[in-house]
């Protein structure tokens, strides 16, 4: 999820207050008023002295002049040379190999310029119409699943300009792992290996609790009191979570719910499917105000899905009620997010489940289906890139989700948003971004609505600021099909 503002560049805003000087000067040299008395005739002598001053003052003119051109023959940041420039560029991981799906973002604070695109299954992005005068820089930040965040420095010379950018793993996933396979090791009883796997973790992060917290509980296994001791006694604040979550472990209809929906994901992971439907965007600024701000936008939105990536196209029909003629479009909303068809394997896959925390929260009638309301809270979150995480509502009898309730820890952009509202006078604000899945094609759900809420509070009091909902309607599926696993696909 991504919280974006889209900013209207105003060309022609830029100008160089050398010339702008220059030409003024000269402009007022040659105004003559009407009725004026000629100009007195001079001498040679004194032309010959006029002529010397004016070839001085030529002079005093040209070498700035020529220093400026000579300075633009390098590339300075002159007016003139502002024209419409790409930048593009490869997205590899550190063994070469193409990273599909990462998030690109080009900044330019001067211009107030923001632009967001996504590297396709080949790991490239490219990035069109960026207004820039040559030698002007712009920030590029890319920010990829399971890799650490990259940002550099483009500085446009030509029209186009070219990166290749290779991608280090977050080393924080290797804790991960190591939980996992701790977590494994303990539920077998092979104490000596999970030892030494909490062990690494603390190689990793010294400061992991959880960590000290599990090497105390495998010393007290294999009857070393005295170190287990120590090690429960440097991590006090985690022992009732650790309690709370050997209960959750132990609870069976959890258990059960998950084992299901891990099943539901492993169907997610083979599907095959393209359609079309019709995408309508409504969104409000300040709702209930007079000075209400809304805007409408209708799409034909084609969706190809397929091995866990998705391709999306969209094709603007209507804006505000008006028809409109054109080719491929961007979202034009302040909020824009992508469609989550494939979030459930994300939170609920077998191999995902070590990642996060589960909580059983209740039942909930849905419709005429019976559904499990679970808490899904990531074990190790990240700021820059976060995982996502919140309450996932399940259909009790299958494990597909009917809902996903977006926590604002898995939204990107929740901080400037904070830091708009604290500008208006409201120090909290509250993000609430649901999805539906109320559309069913071969036993699977596709995305049905979505809704994004943003409150500003003061005081106590609560005020609706924003509201963006999303509708998928007129669906016309042309493929949704299961692709047969064998054993050692469905083992990754």
């Amino acid at each position: 999820m991504i919280l974006q503002s889209n900013h209207k560049i105003e060309r022609g805003a830029f100008f160089a207050p050398a010339f702008a000087l220059y030409f003024s000067q000269e402009a007022k040299l040659s105004l003559i008023k009407k009725g004026s008395r000629p100009a007195p005739r001079v001498g040679r002598k004194q032309k010959t002295g006029m002529n010397a001053i004016a070839i001085l003052l030529l002079l005093a003119f040209a070498c700035p002049l020529a220093a400026q051109w000579q300075r633009n023959s390098r590339g300075s940041t002159d007016a003139k040379t502002q024209r419409l420039r790409i930048v593009q560029g490869k997205i590899v991981a550190e063994d070469n190999r193409p990273i599909s799906g990462a998030t690109i973002t080009i900044e330019n604070q001067r211009r107030m310029f923001h632009r967001e695109v996504r590297s396709d299954r080949r790991g490239q992005w490219r990035a069109t119409g960026i207004l820039a005068m040559a030698g002007e820089e712009f920030r590029v930040t890319i920010r990829a699943p399971r890799c650490l965040t990259r940002s550099e420095t483009i500085r446009f010379v030509g029209d186009r300009e070219k990166l290749h950018s290779e991608m280090h793993p977050d080393p924080r996933l290797q804790v991960v792992a190591l939980f996992a396979q701790a977590a494994q090791a303990r539920r077998d009883q092979r104490y000596d290996e999970a030892l030494s796997q909490y062990e690494r973790i603390l190689v990793v992060d010294n400061d992991n609790v959880q960590a000290r917290l599990g090497i105390g509980f495998c010393q007290q296994q294999l009857g070393q009191l005295a170190p287990a001791e120590e090690s429960l006694r440097q991590s006090p604040p985690q022992a009732e979570m650790a309690a709370a979550d050997d209960a959750a472990a132990s609870d069976r209809r959890l258990a059960a719910i998950l084992k299901l929906a891990a099943g539901y994901c492993r169907r997610l992971k083979t599907v095959a499917f393209k359609y079309f439907c019709t995408e309508t965007v409504e969104e409000k600024t300040w709702p209930g105000r007079p000075n209400t701000s809304q805007n409408q936008y209708q799409y034909d939105y084609q969706i190809i899905g397929k091995k866990q990536v998705l391709e999306e196209q969209r094709f603007l029909l209507q804006e505000n009620g008006r028809r409109v003629k054109g080719g491929k479009s961007g979202q034009k909303s302040l909020f824009q997010t992508s469609l989550m068809f494939f979030s459930p394997i994300d939170l609920l896959a077998l191999e995902n489940q070590p990642l996060f925390n589960y909580r059983l929260l209740g039942s909930e009638r849905a419709g005429n289906q019976d559904g499990l309301l679970l808490d899904v809270r990531a074990k190790y979150q990240s700021t820059e890139m976060p995982l996502l995480e919140g309450r996932v509502l399940l259909n009790a009898a299958d494990g597909s989700v009917m809902r996903i309730e977006v926590a604002p820890t898995a939204i990107i952009g929740v901080a400037e948003r904070r830091t708009l509202a604290a500008v208006e006078g409201y120090p909290e604000i509250e993000i609430h971004n649901i999805h539906w899945y109320d559309t069913e094609k071969n036993g699977l759900r596709f995305p049905s609505h979505s809704e994004m809420r943003e409150i500003y509070s003061a005081g106590g009091l609560r005020t609706l600021h924003y509201v963006v909902k999303y509708t998928y309607s007129n669906y016309r599926f042309f493929q949704v099909d299961m692709e047969v696993m064998n054993a050692k696909d469905e083992e990754q």
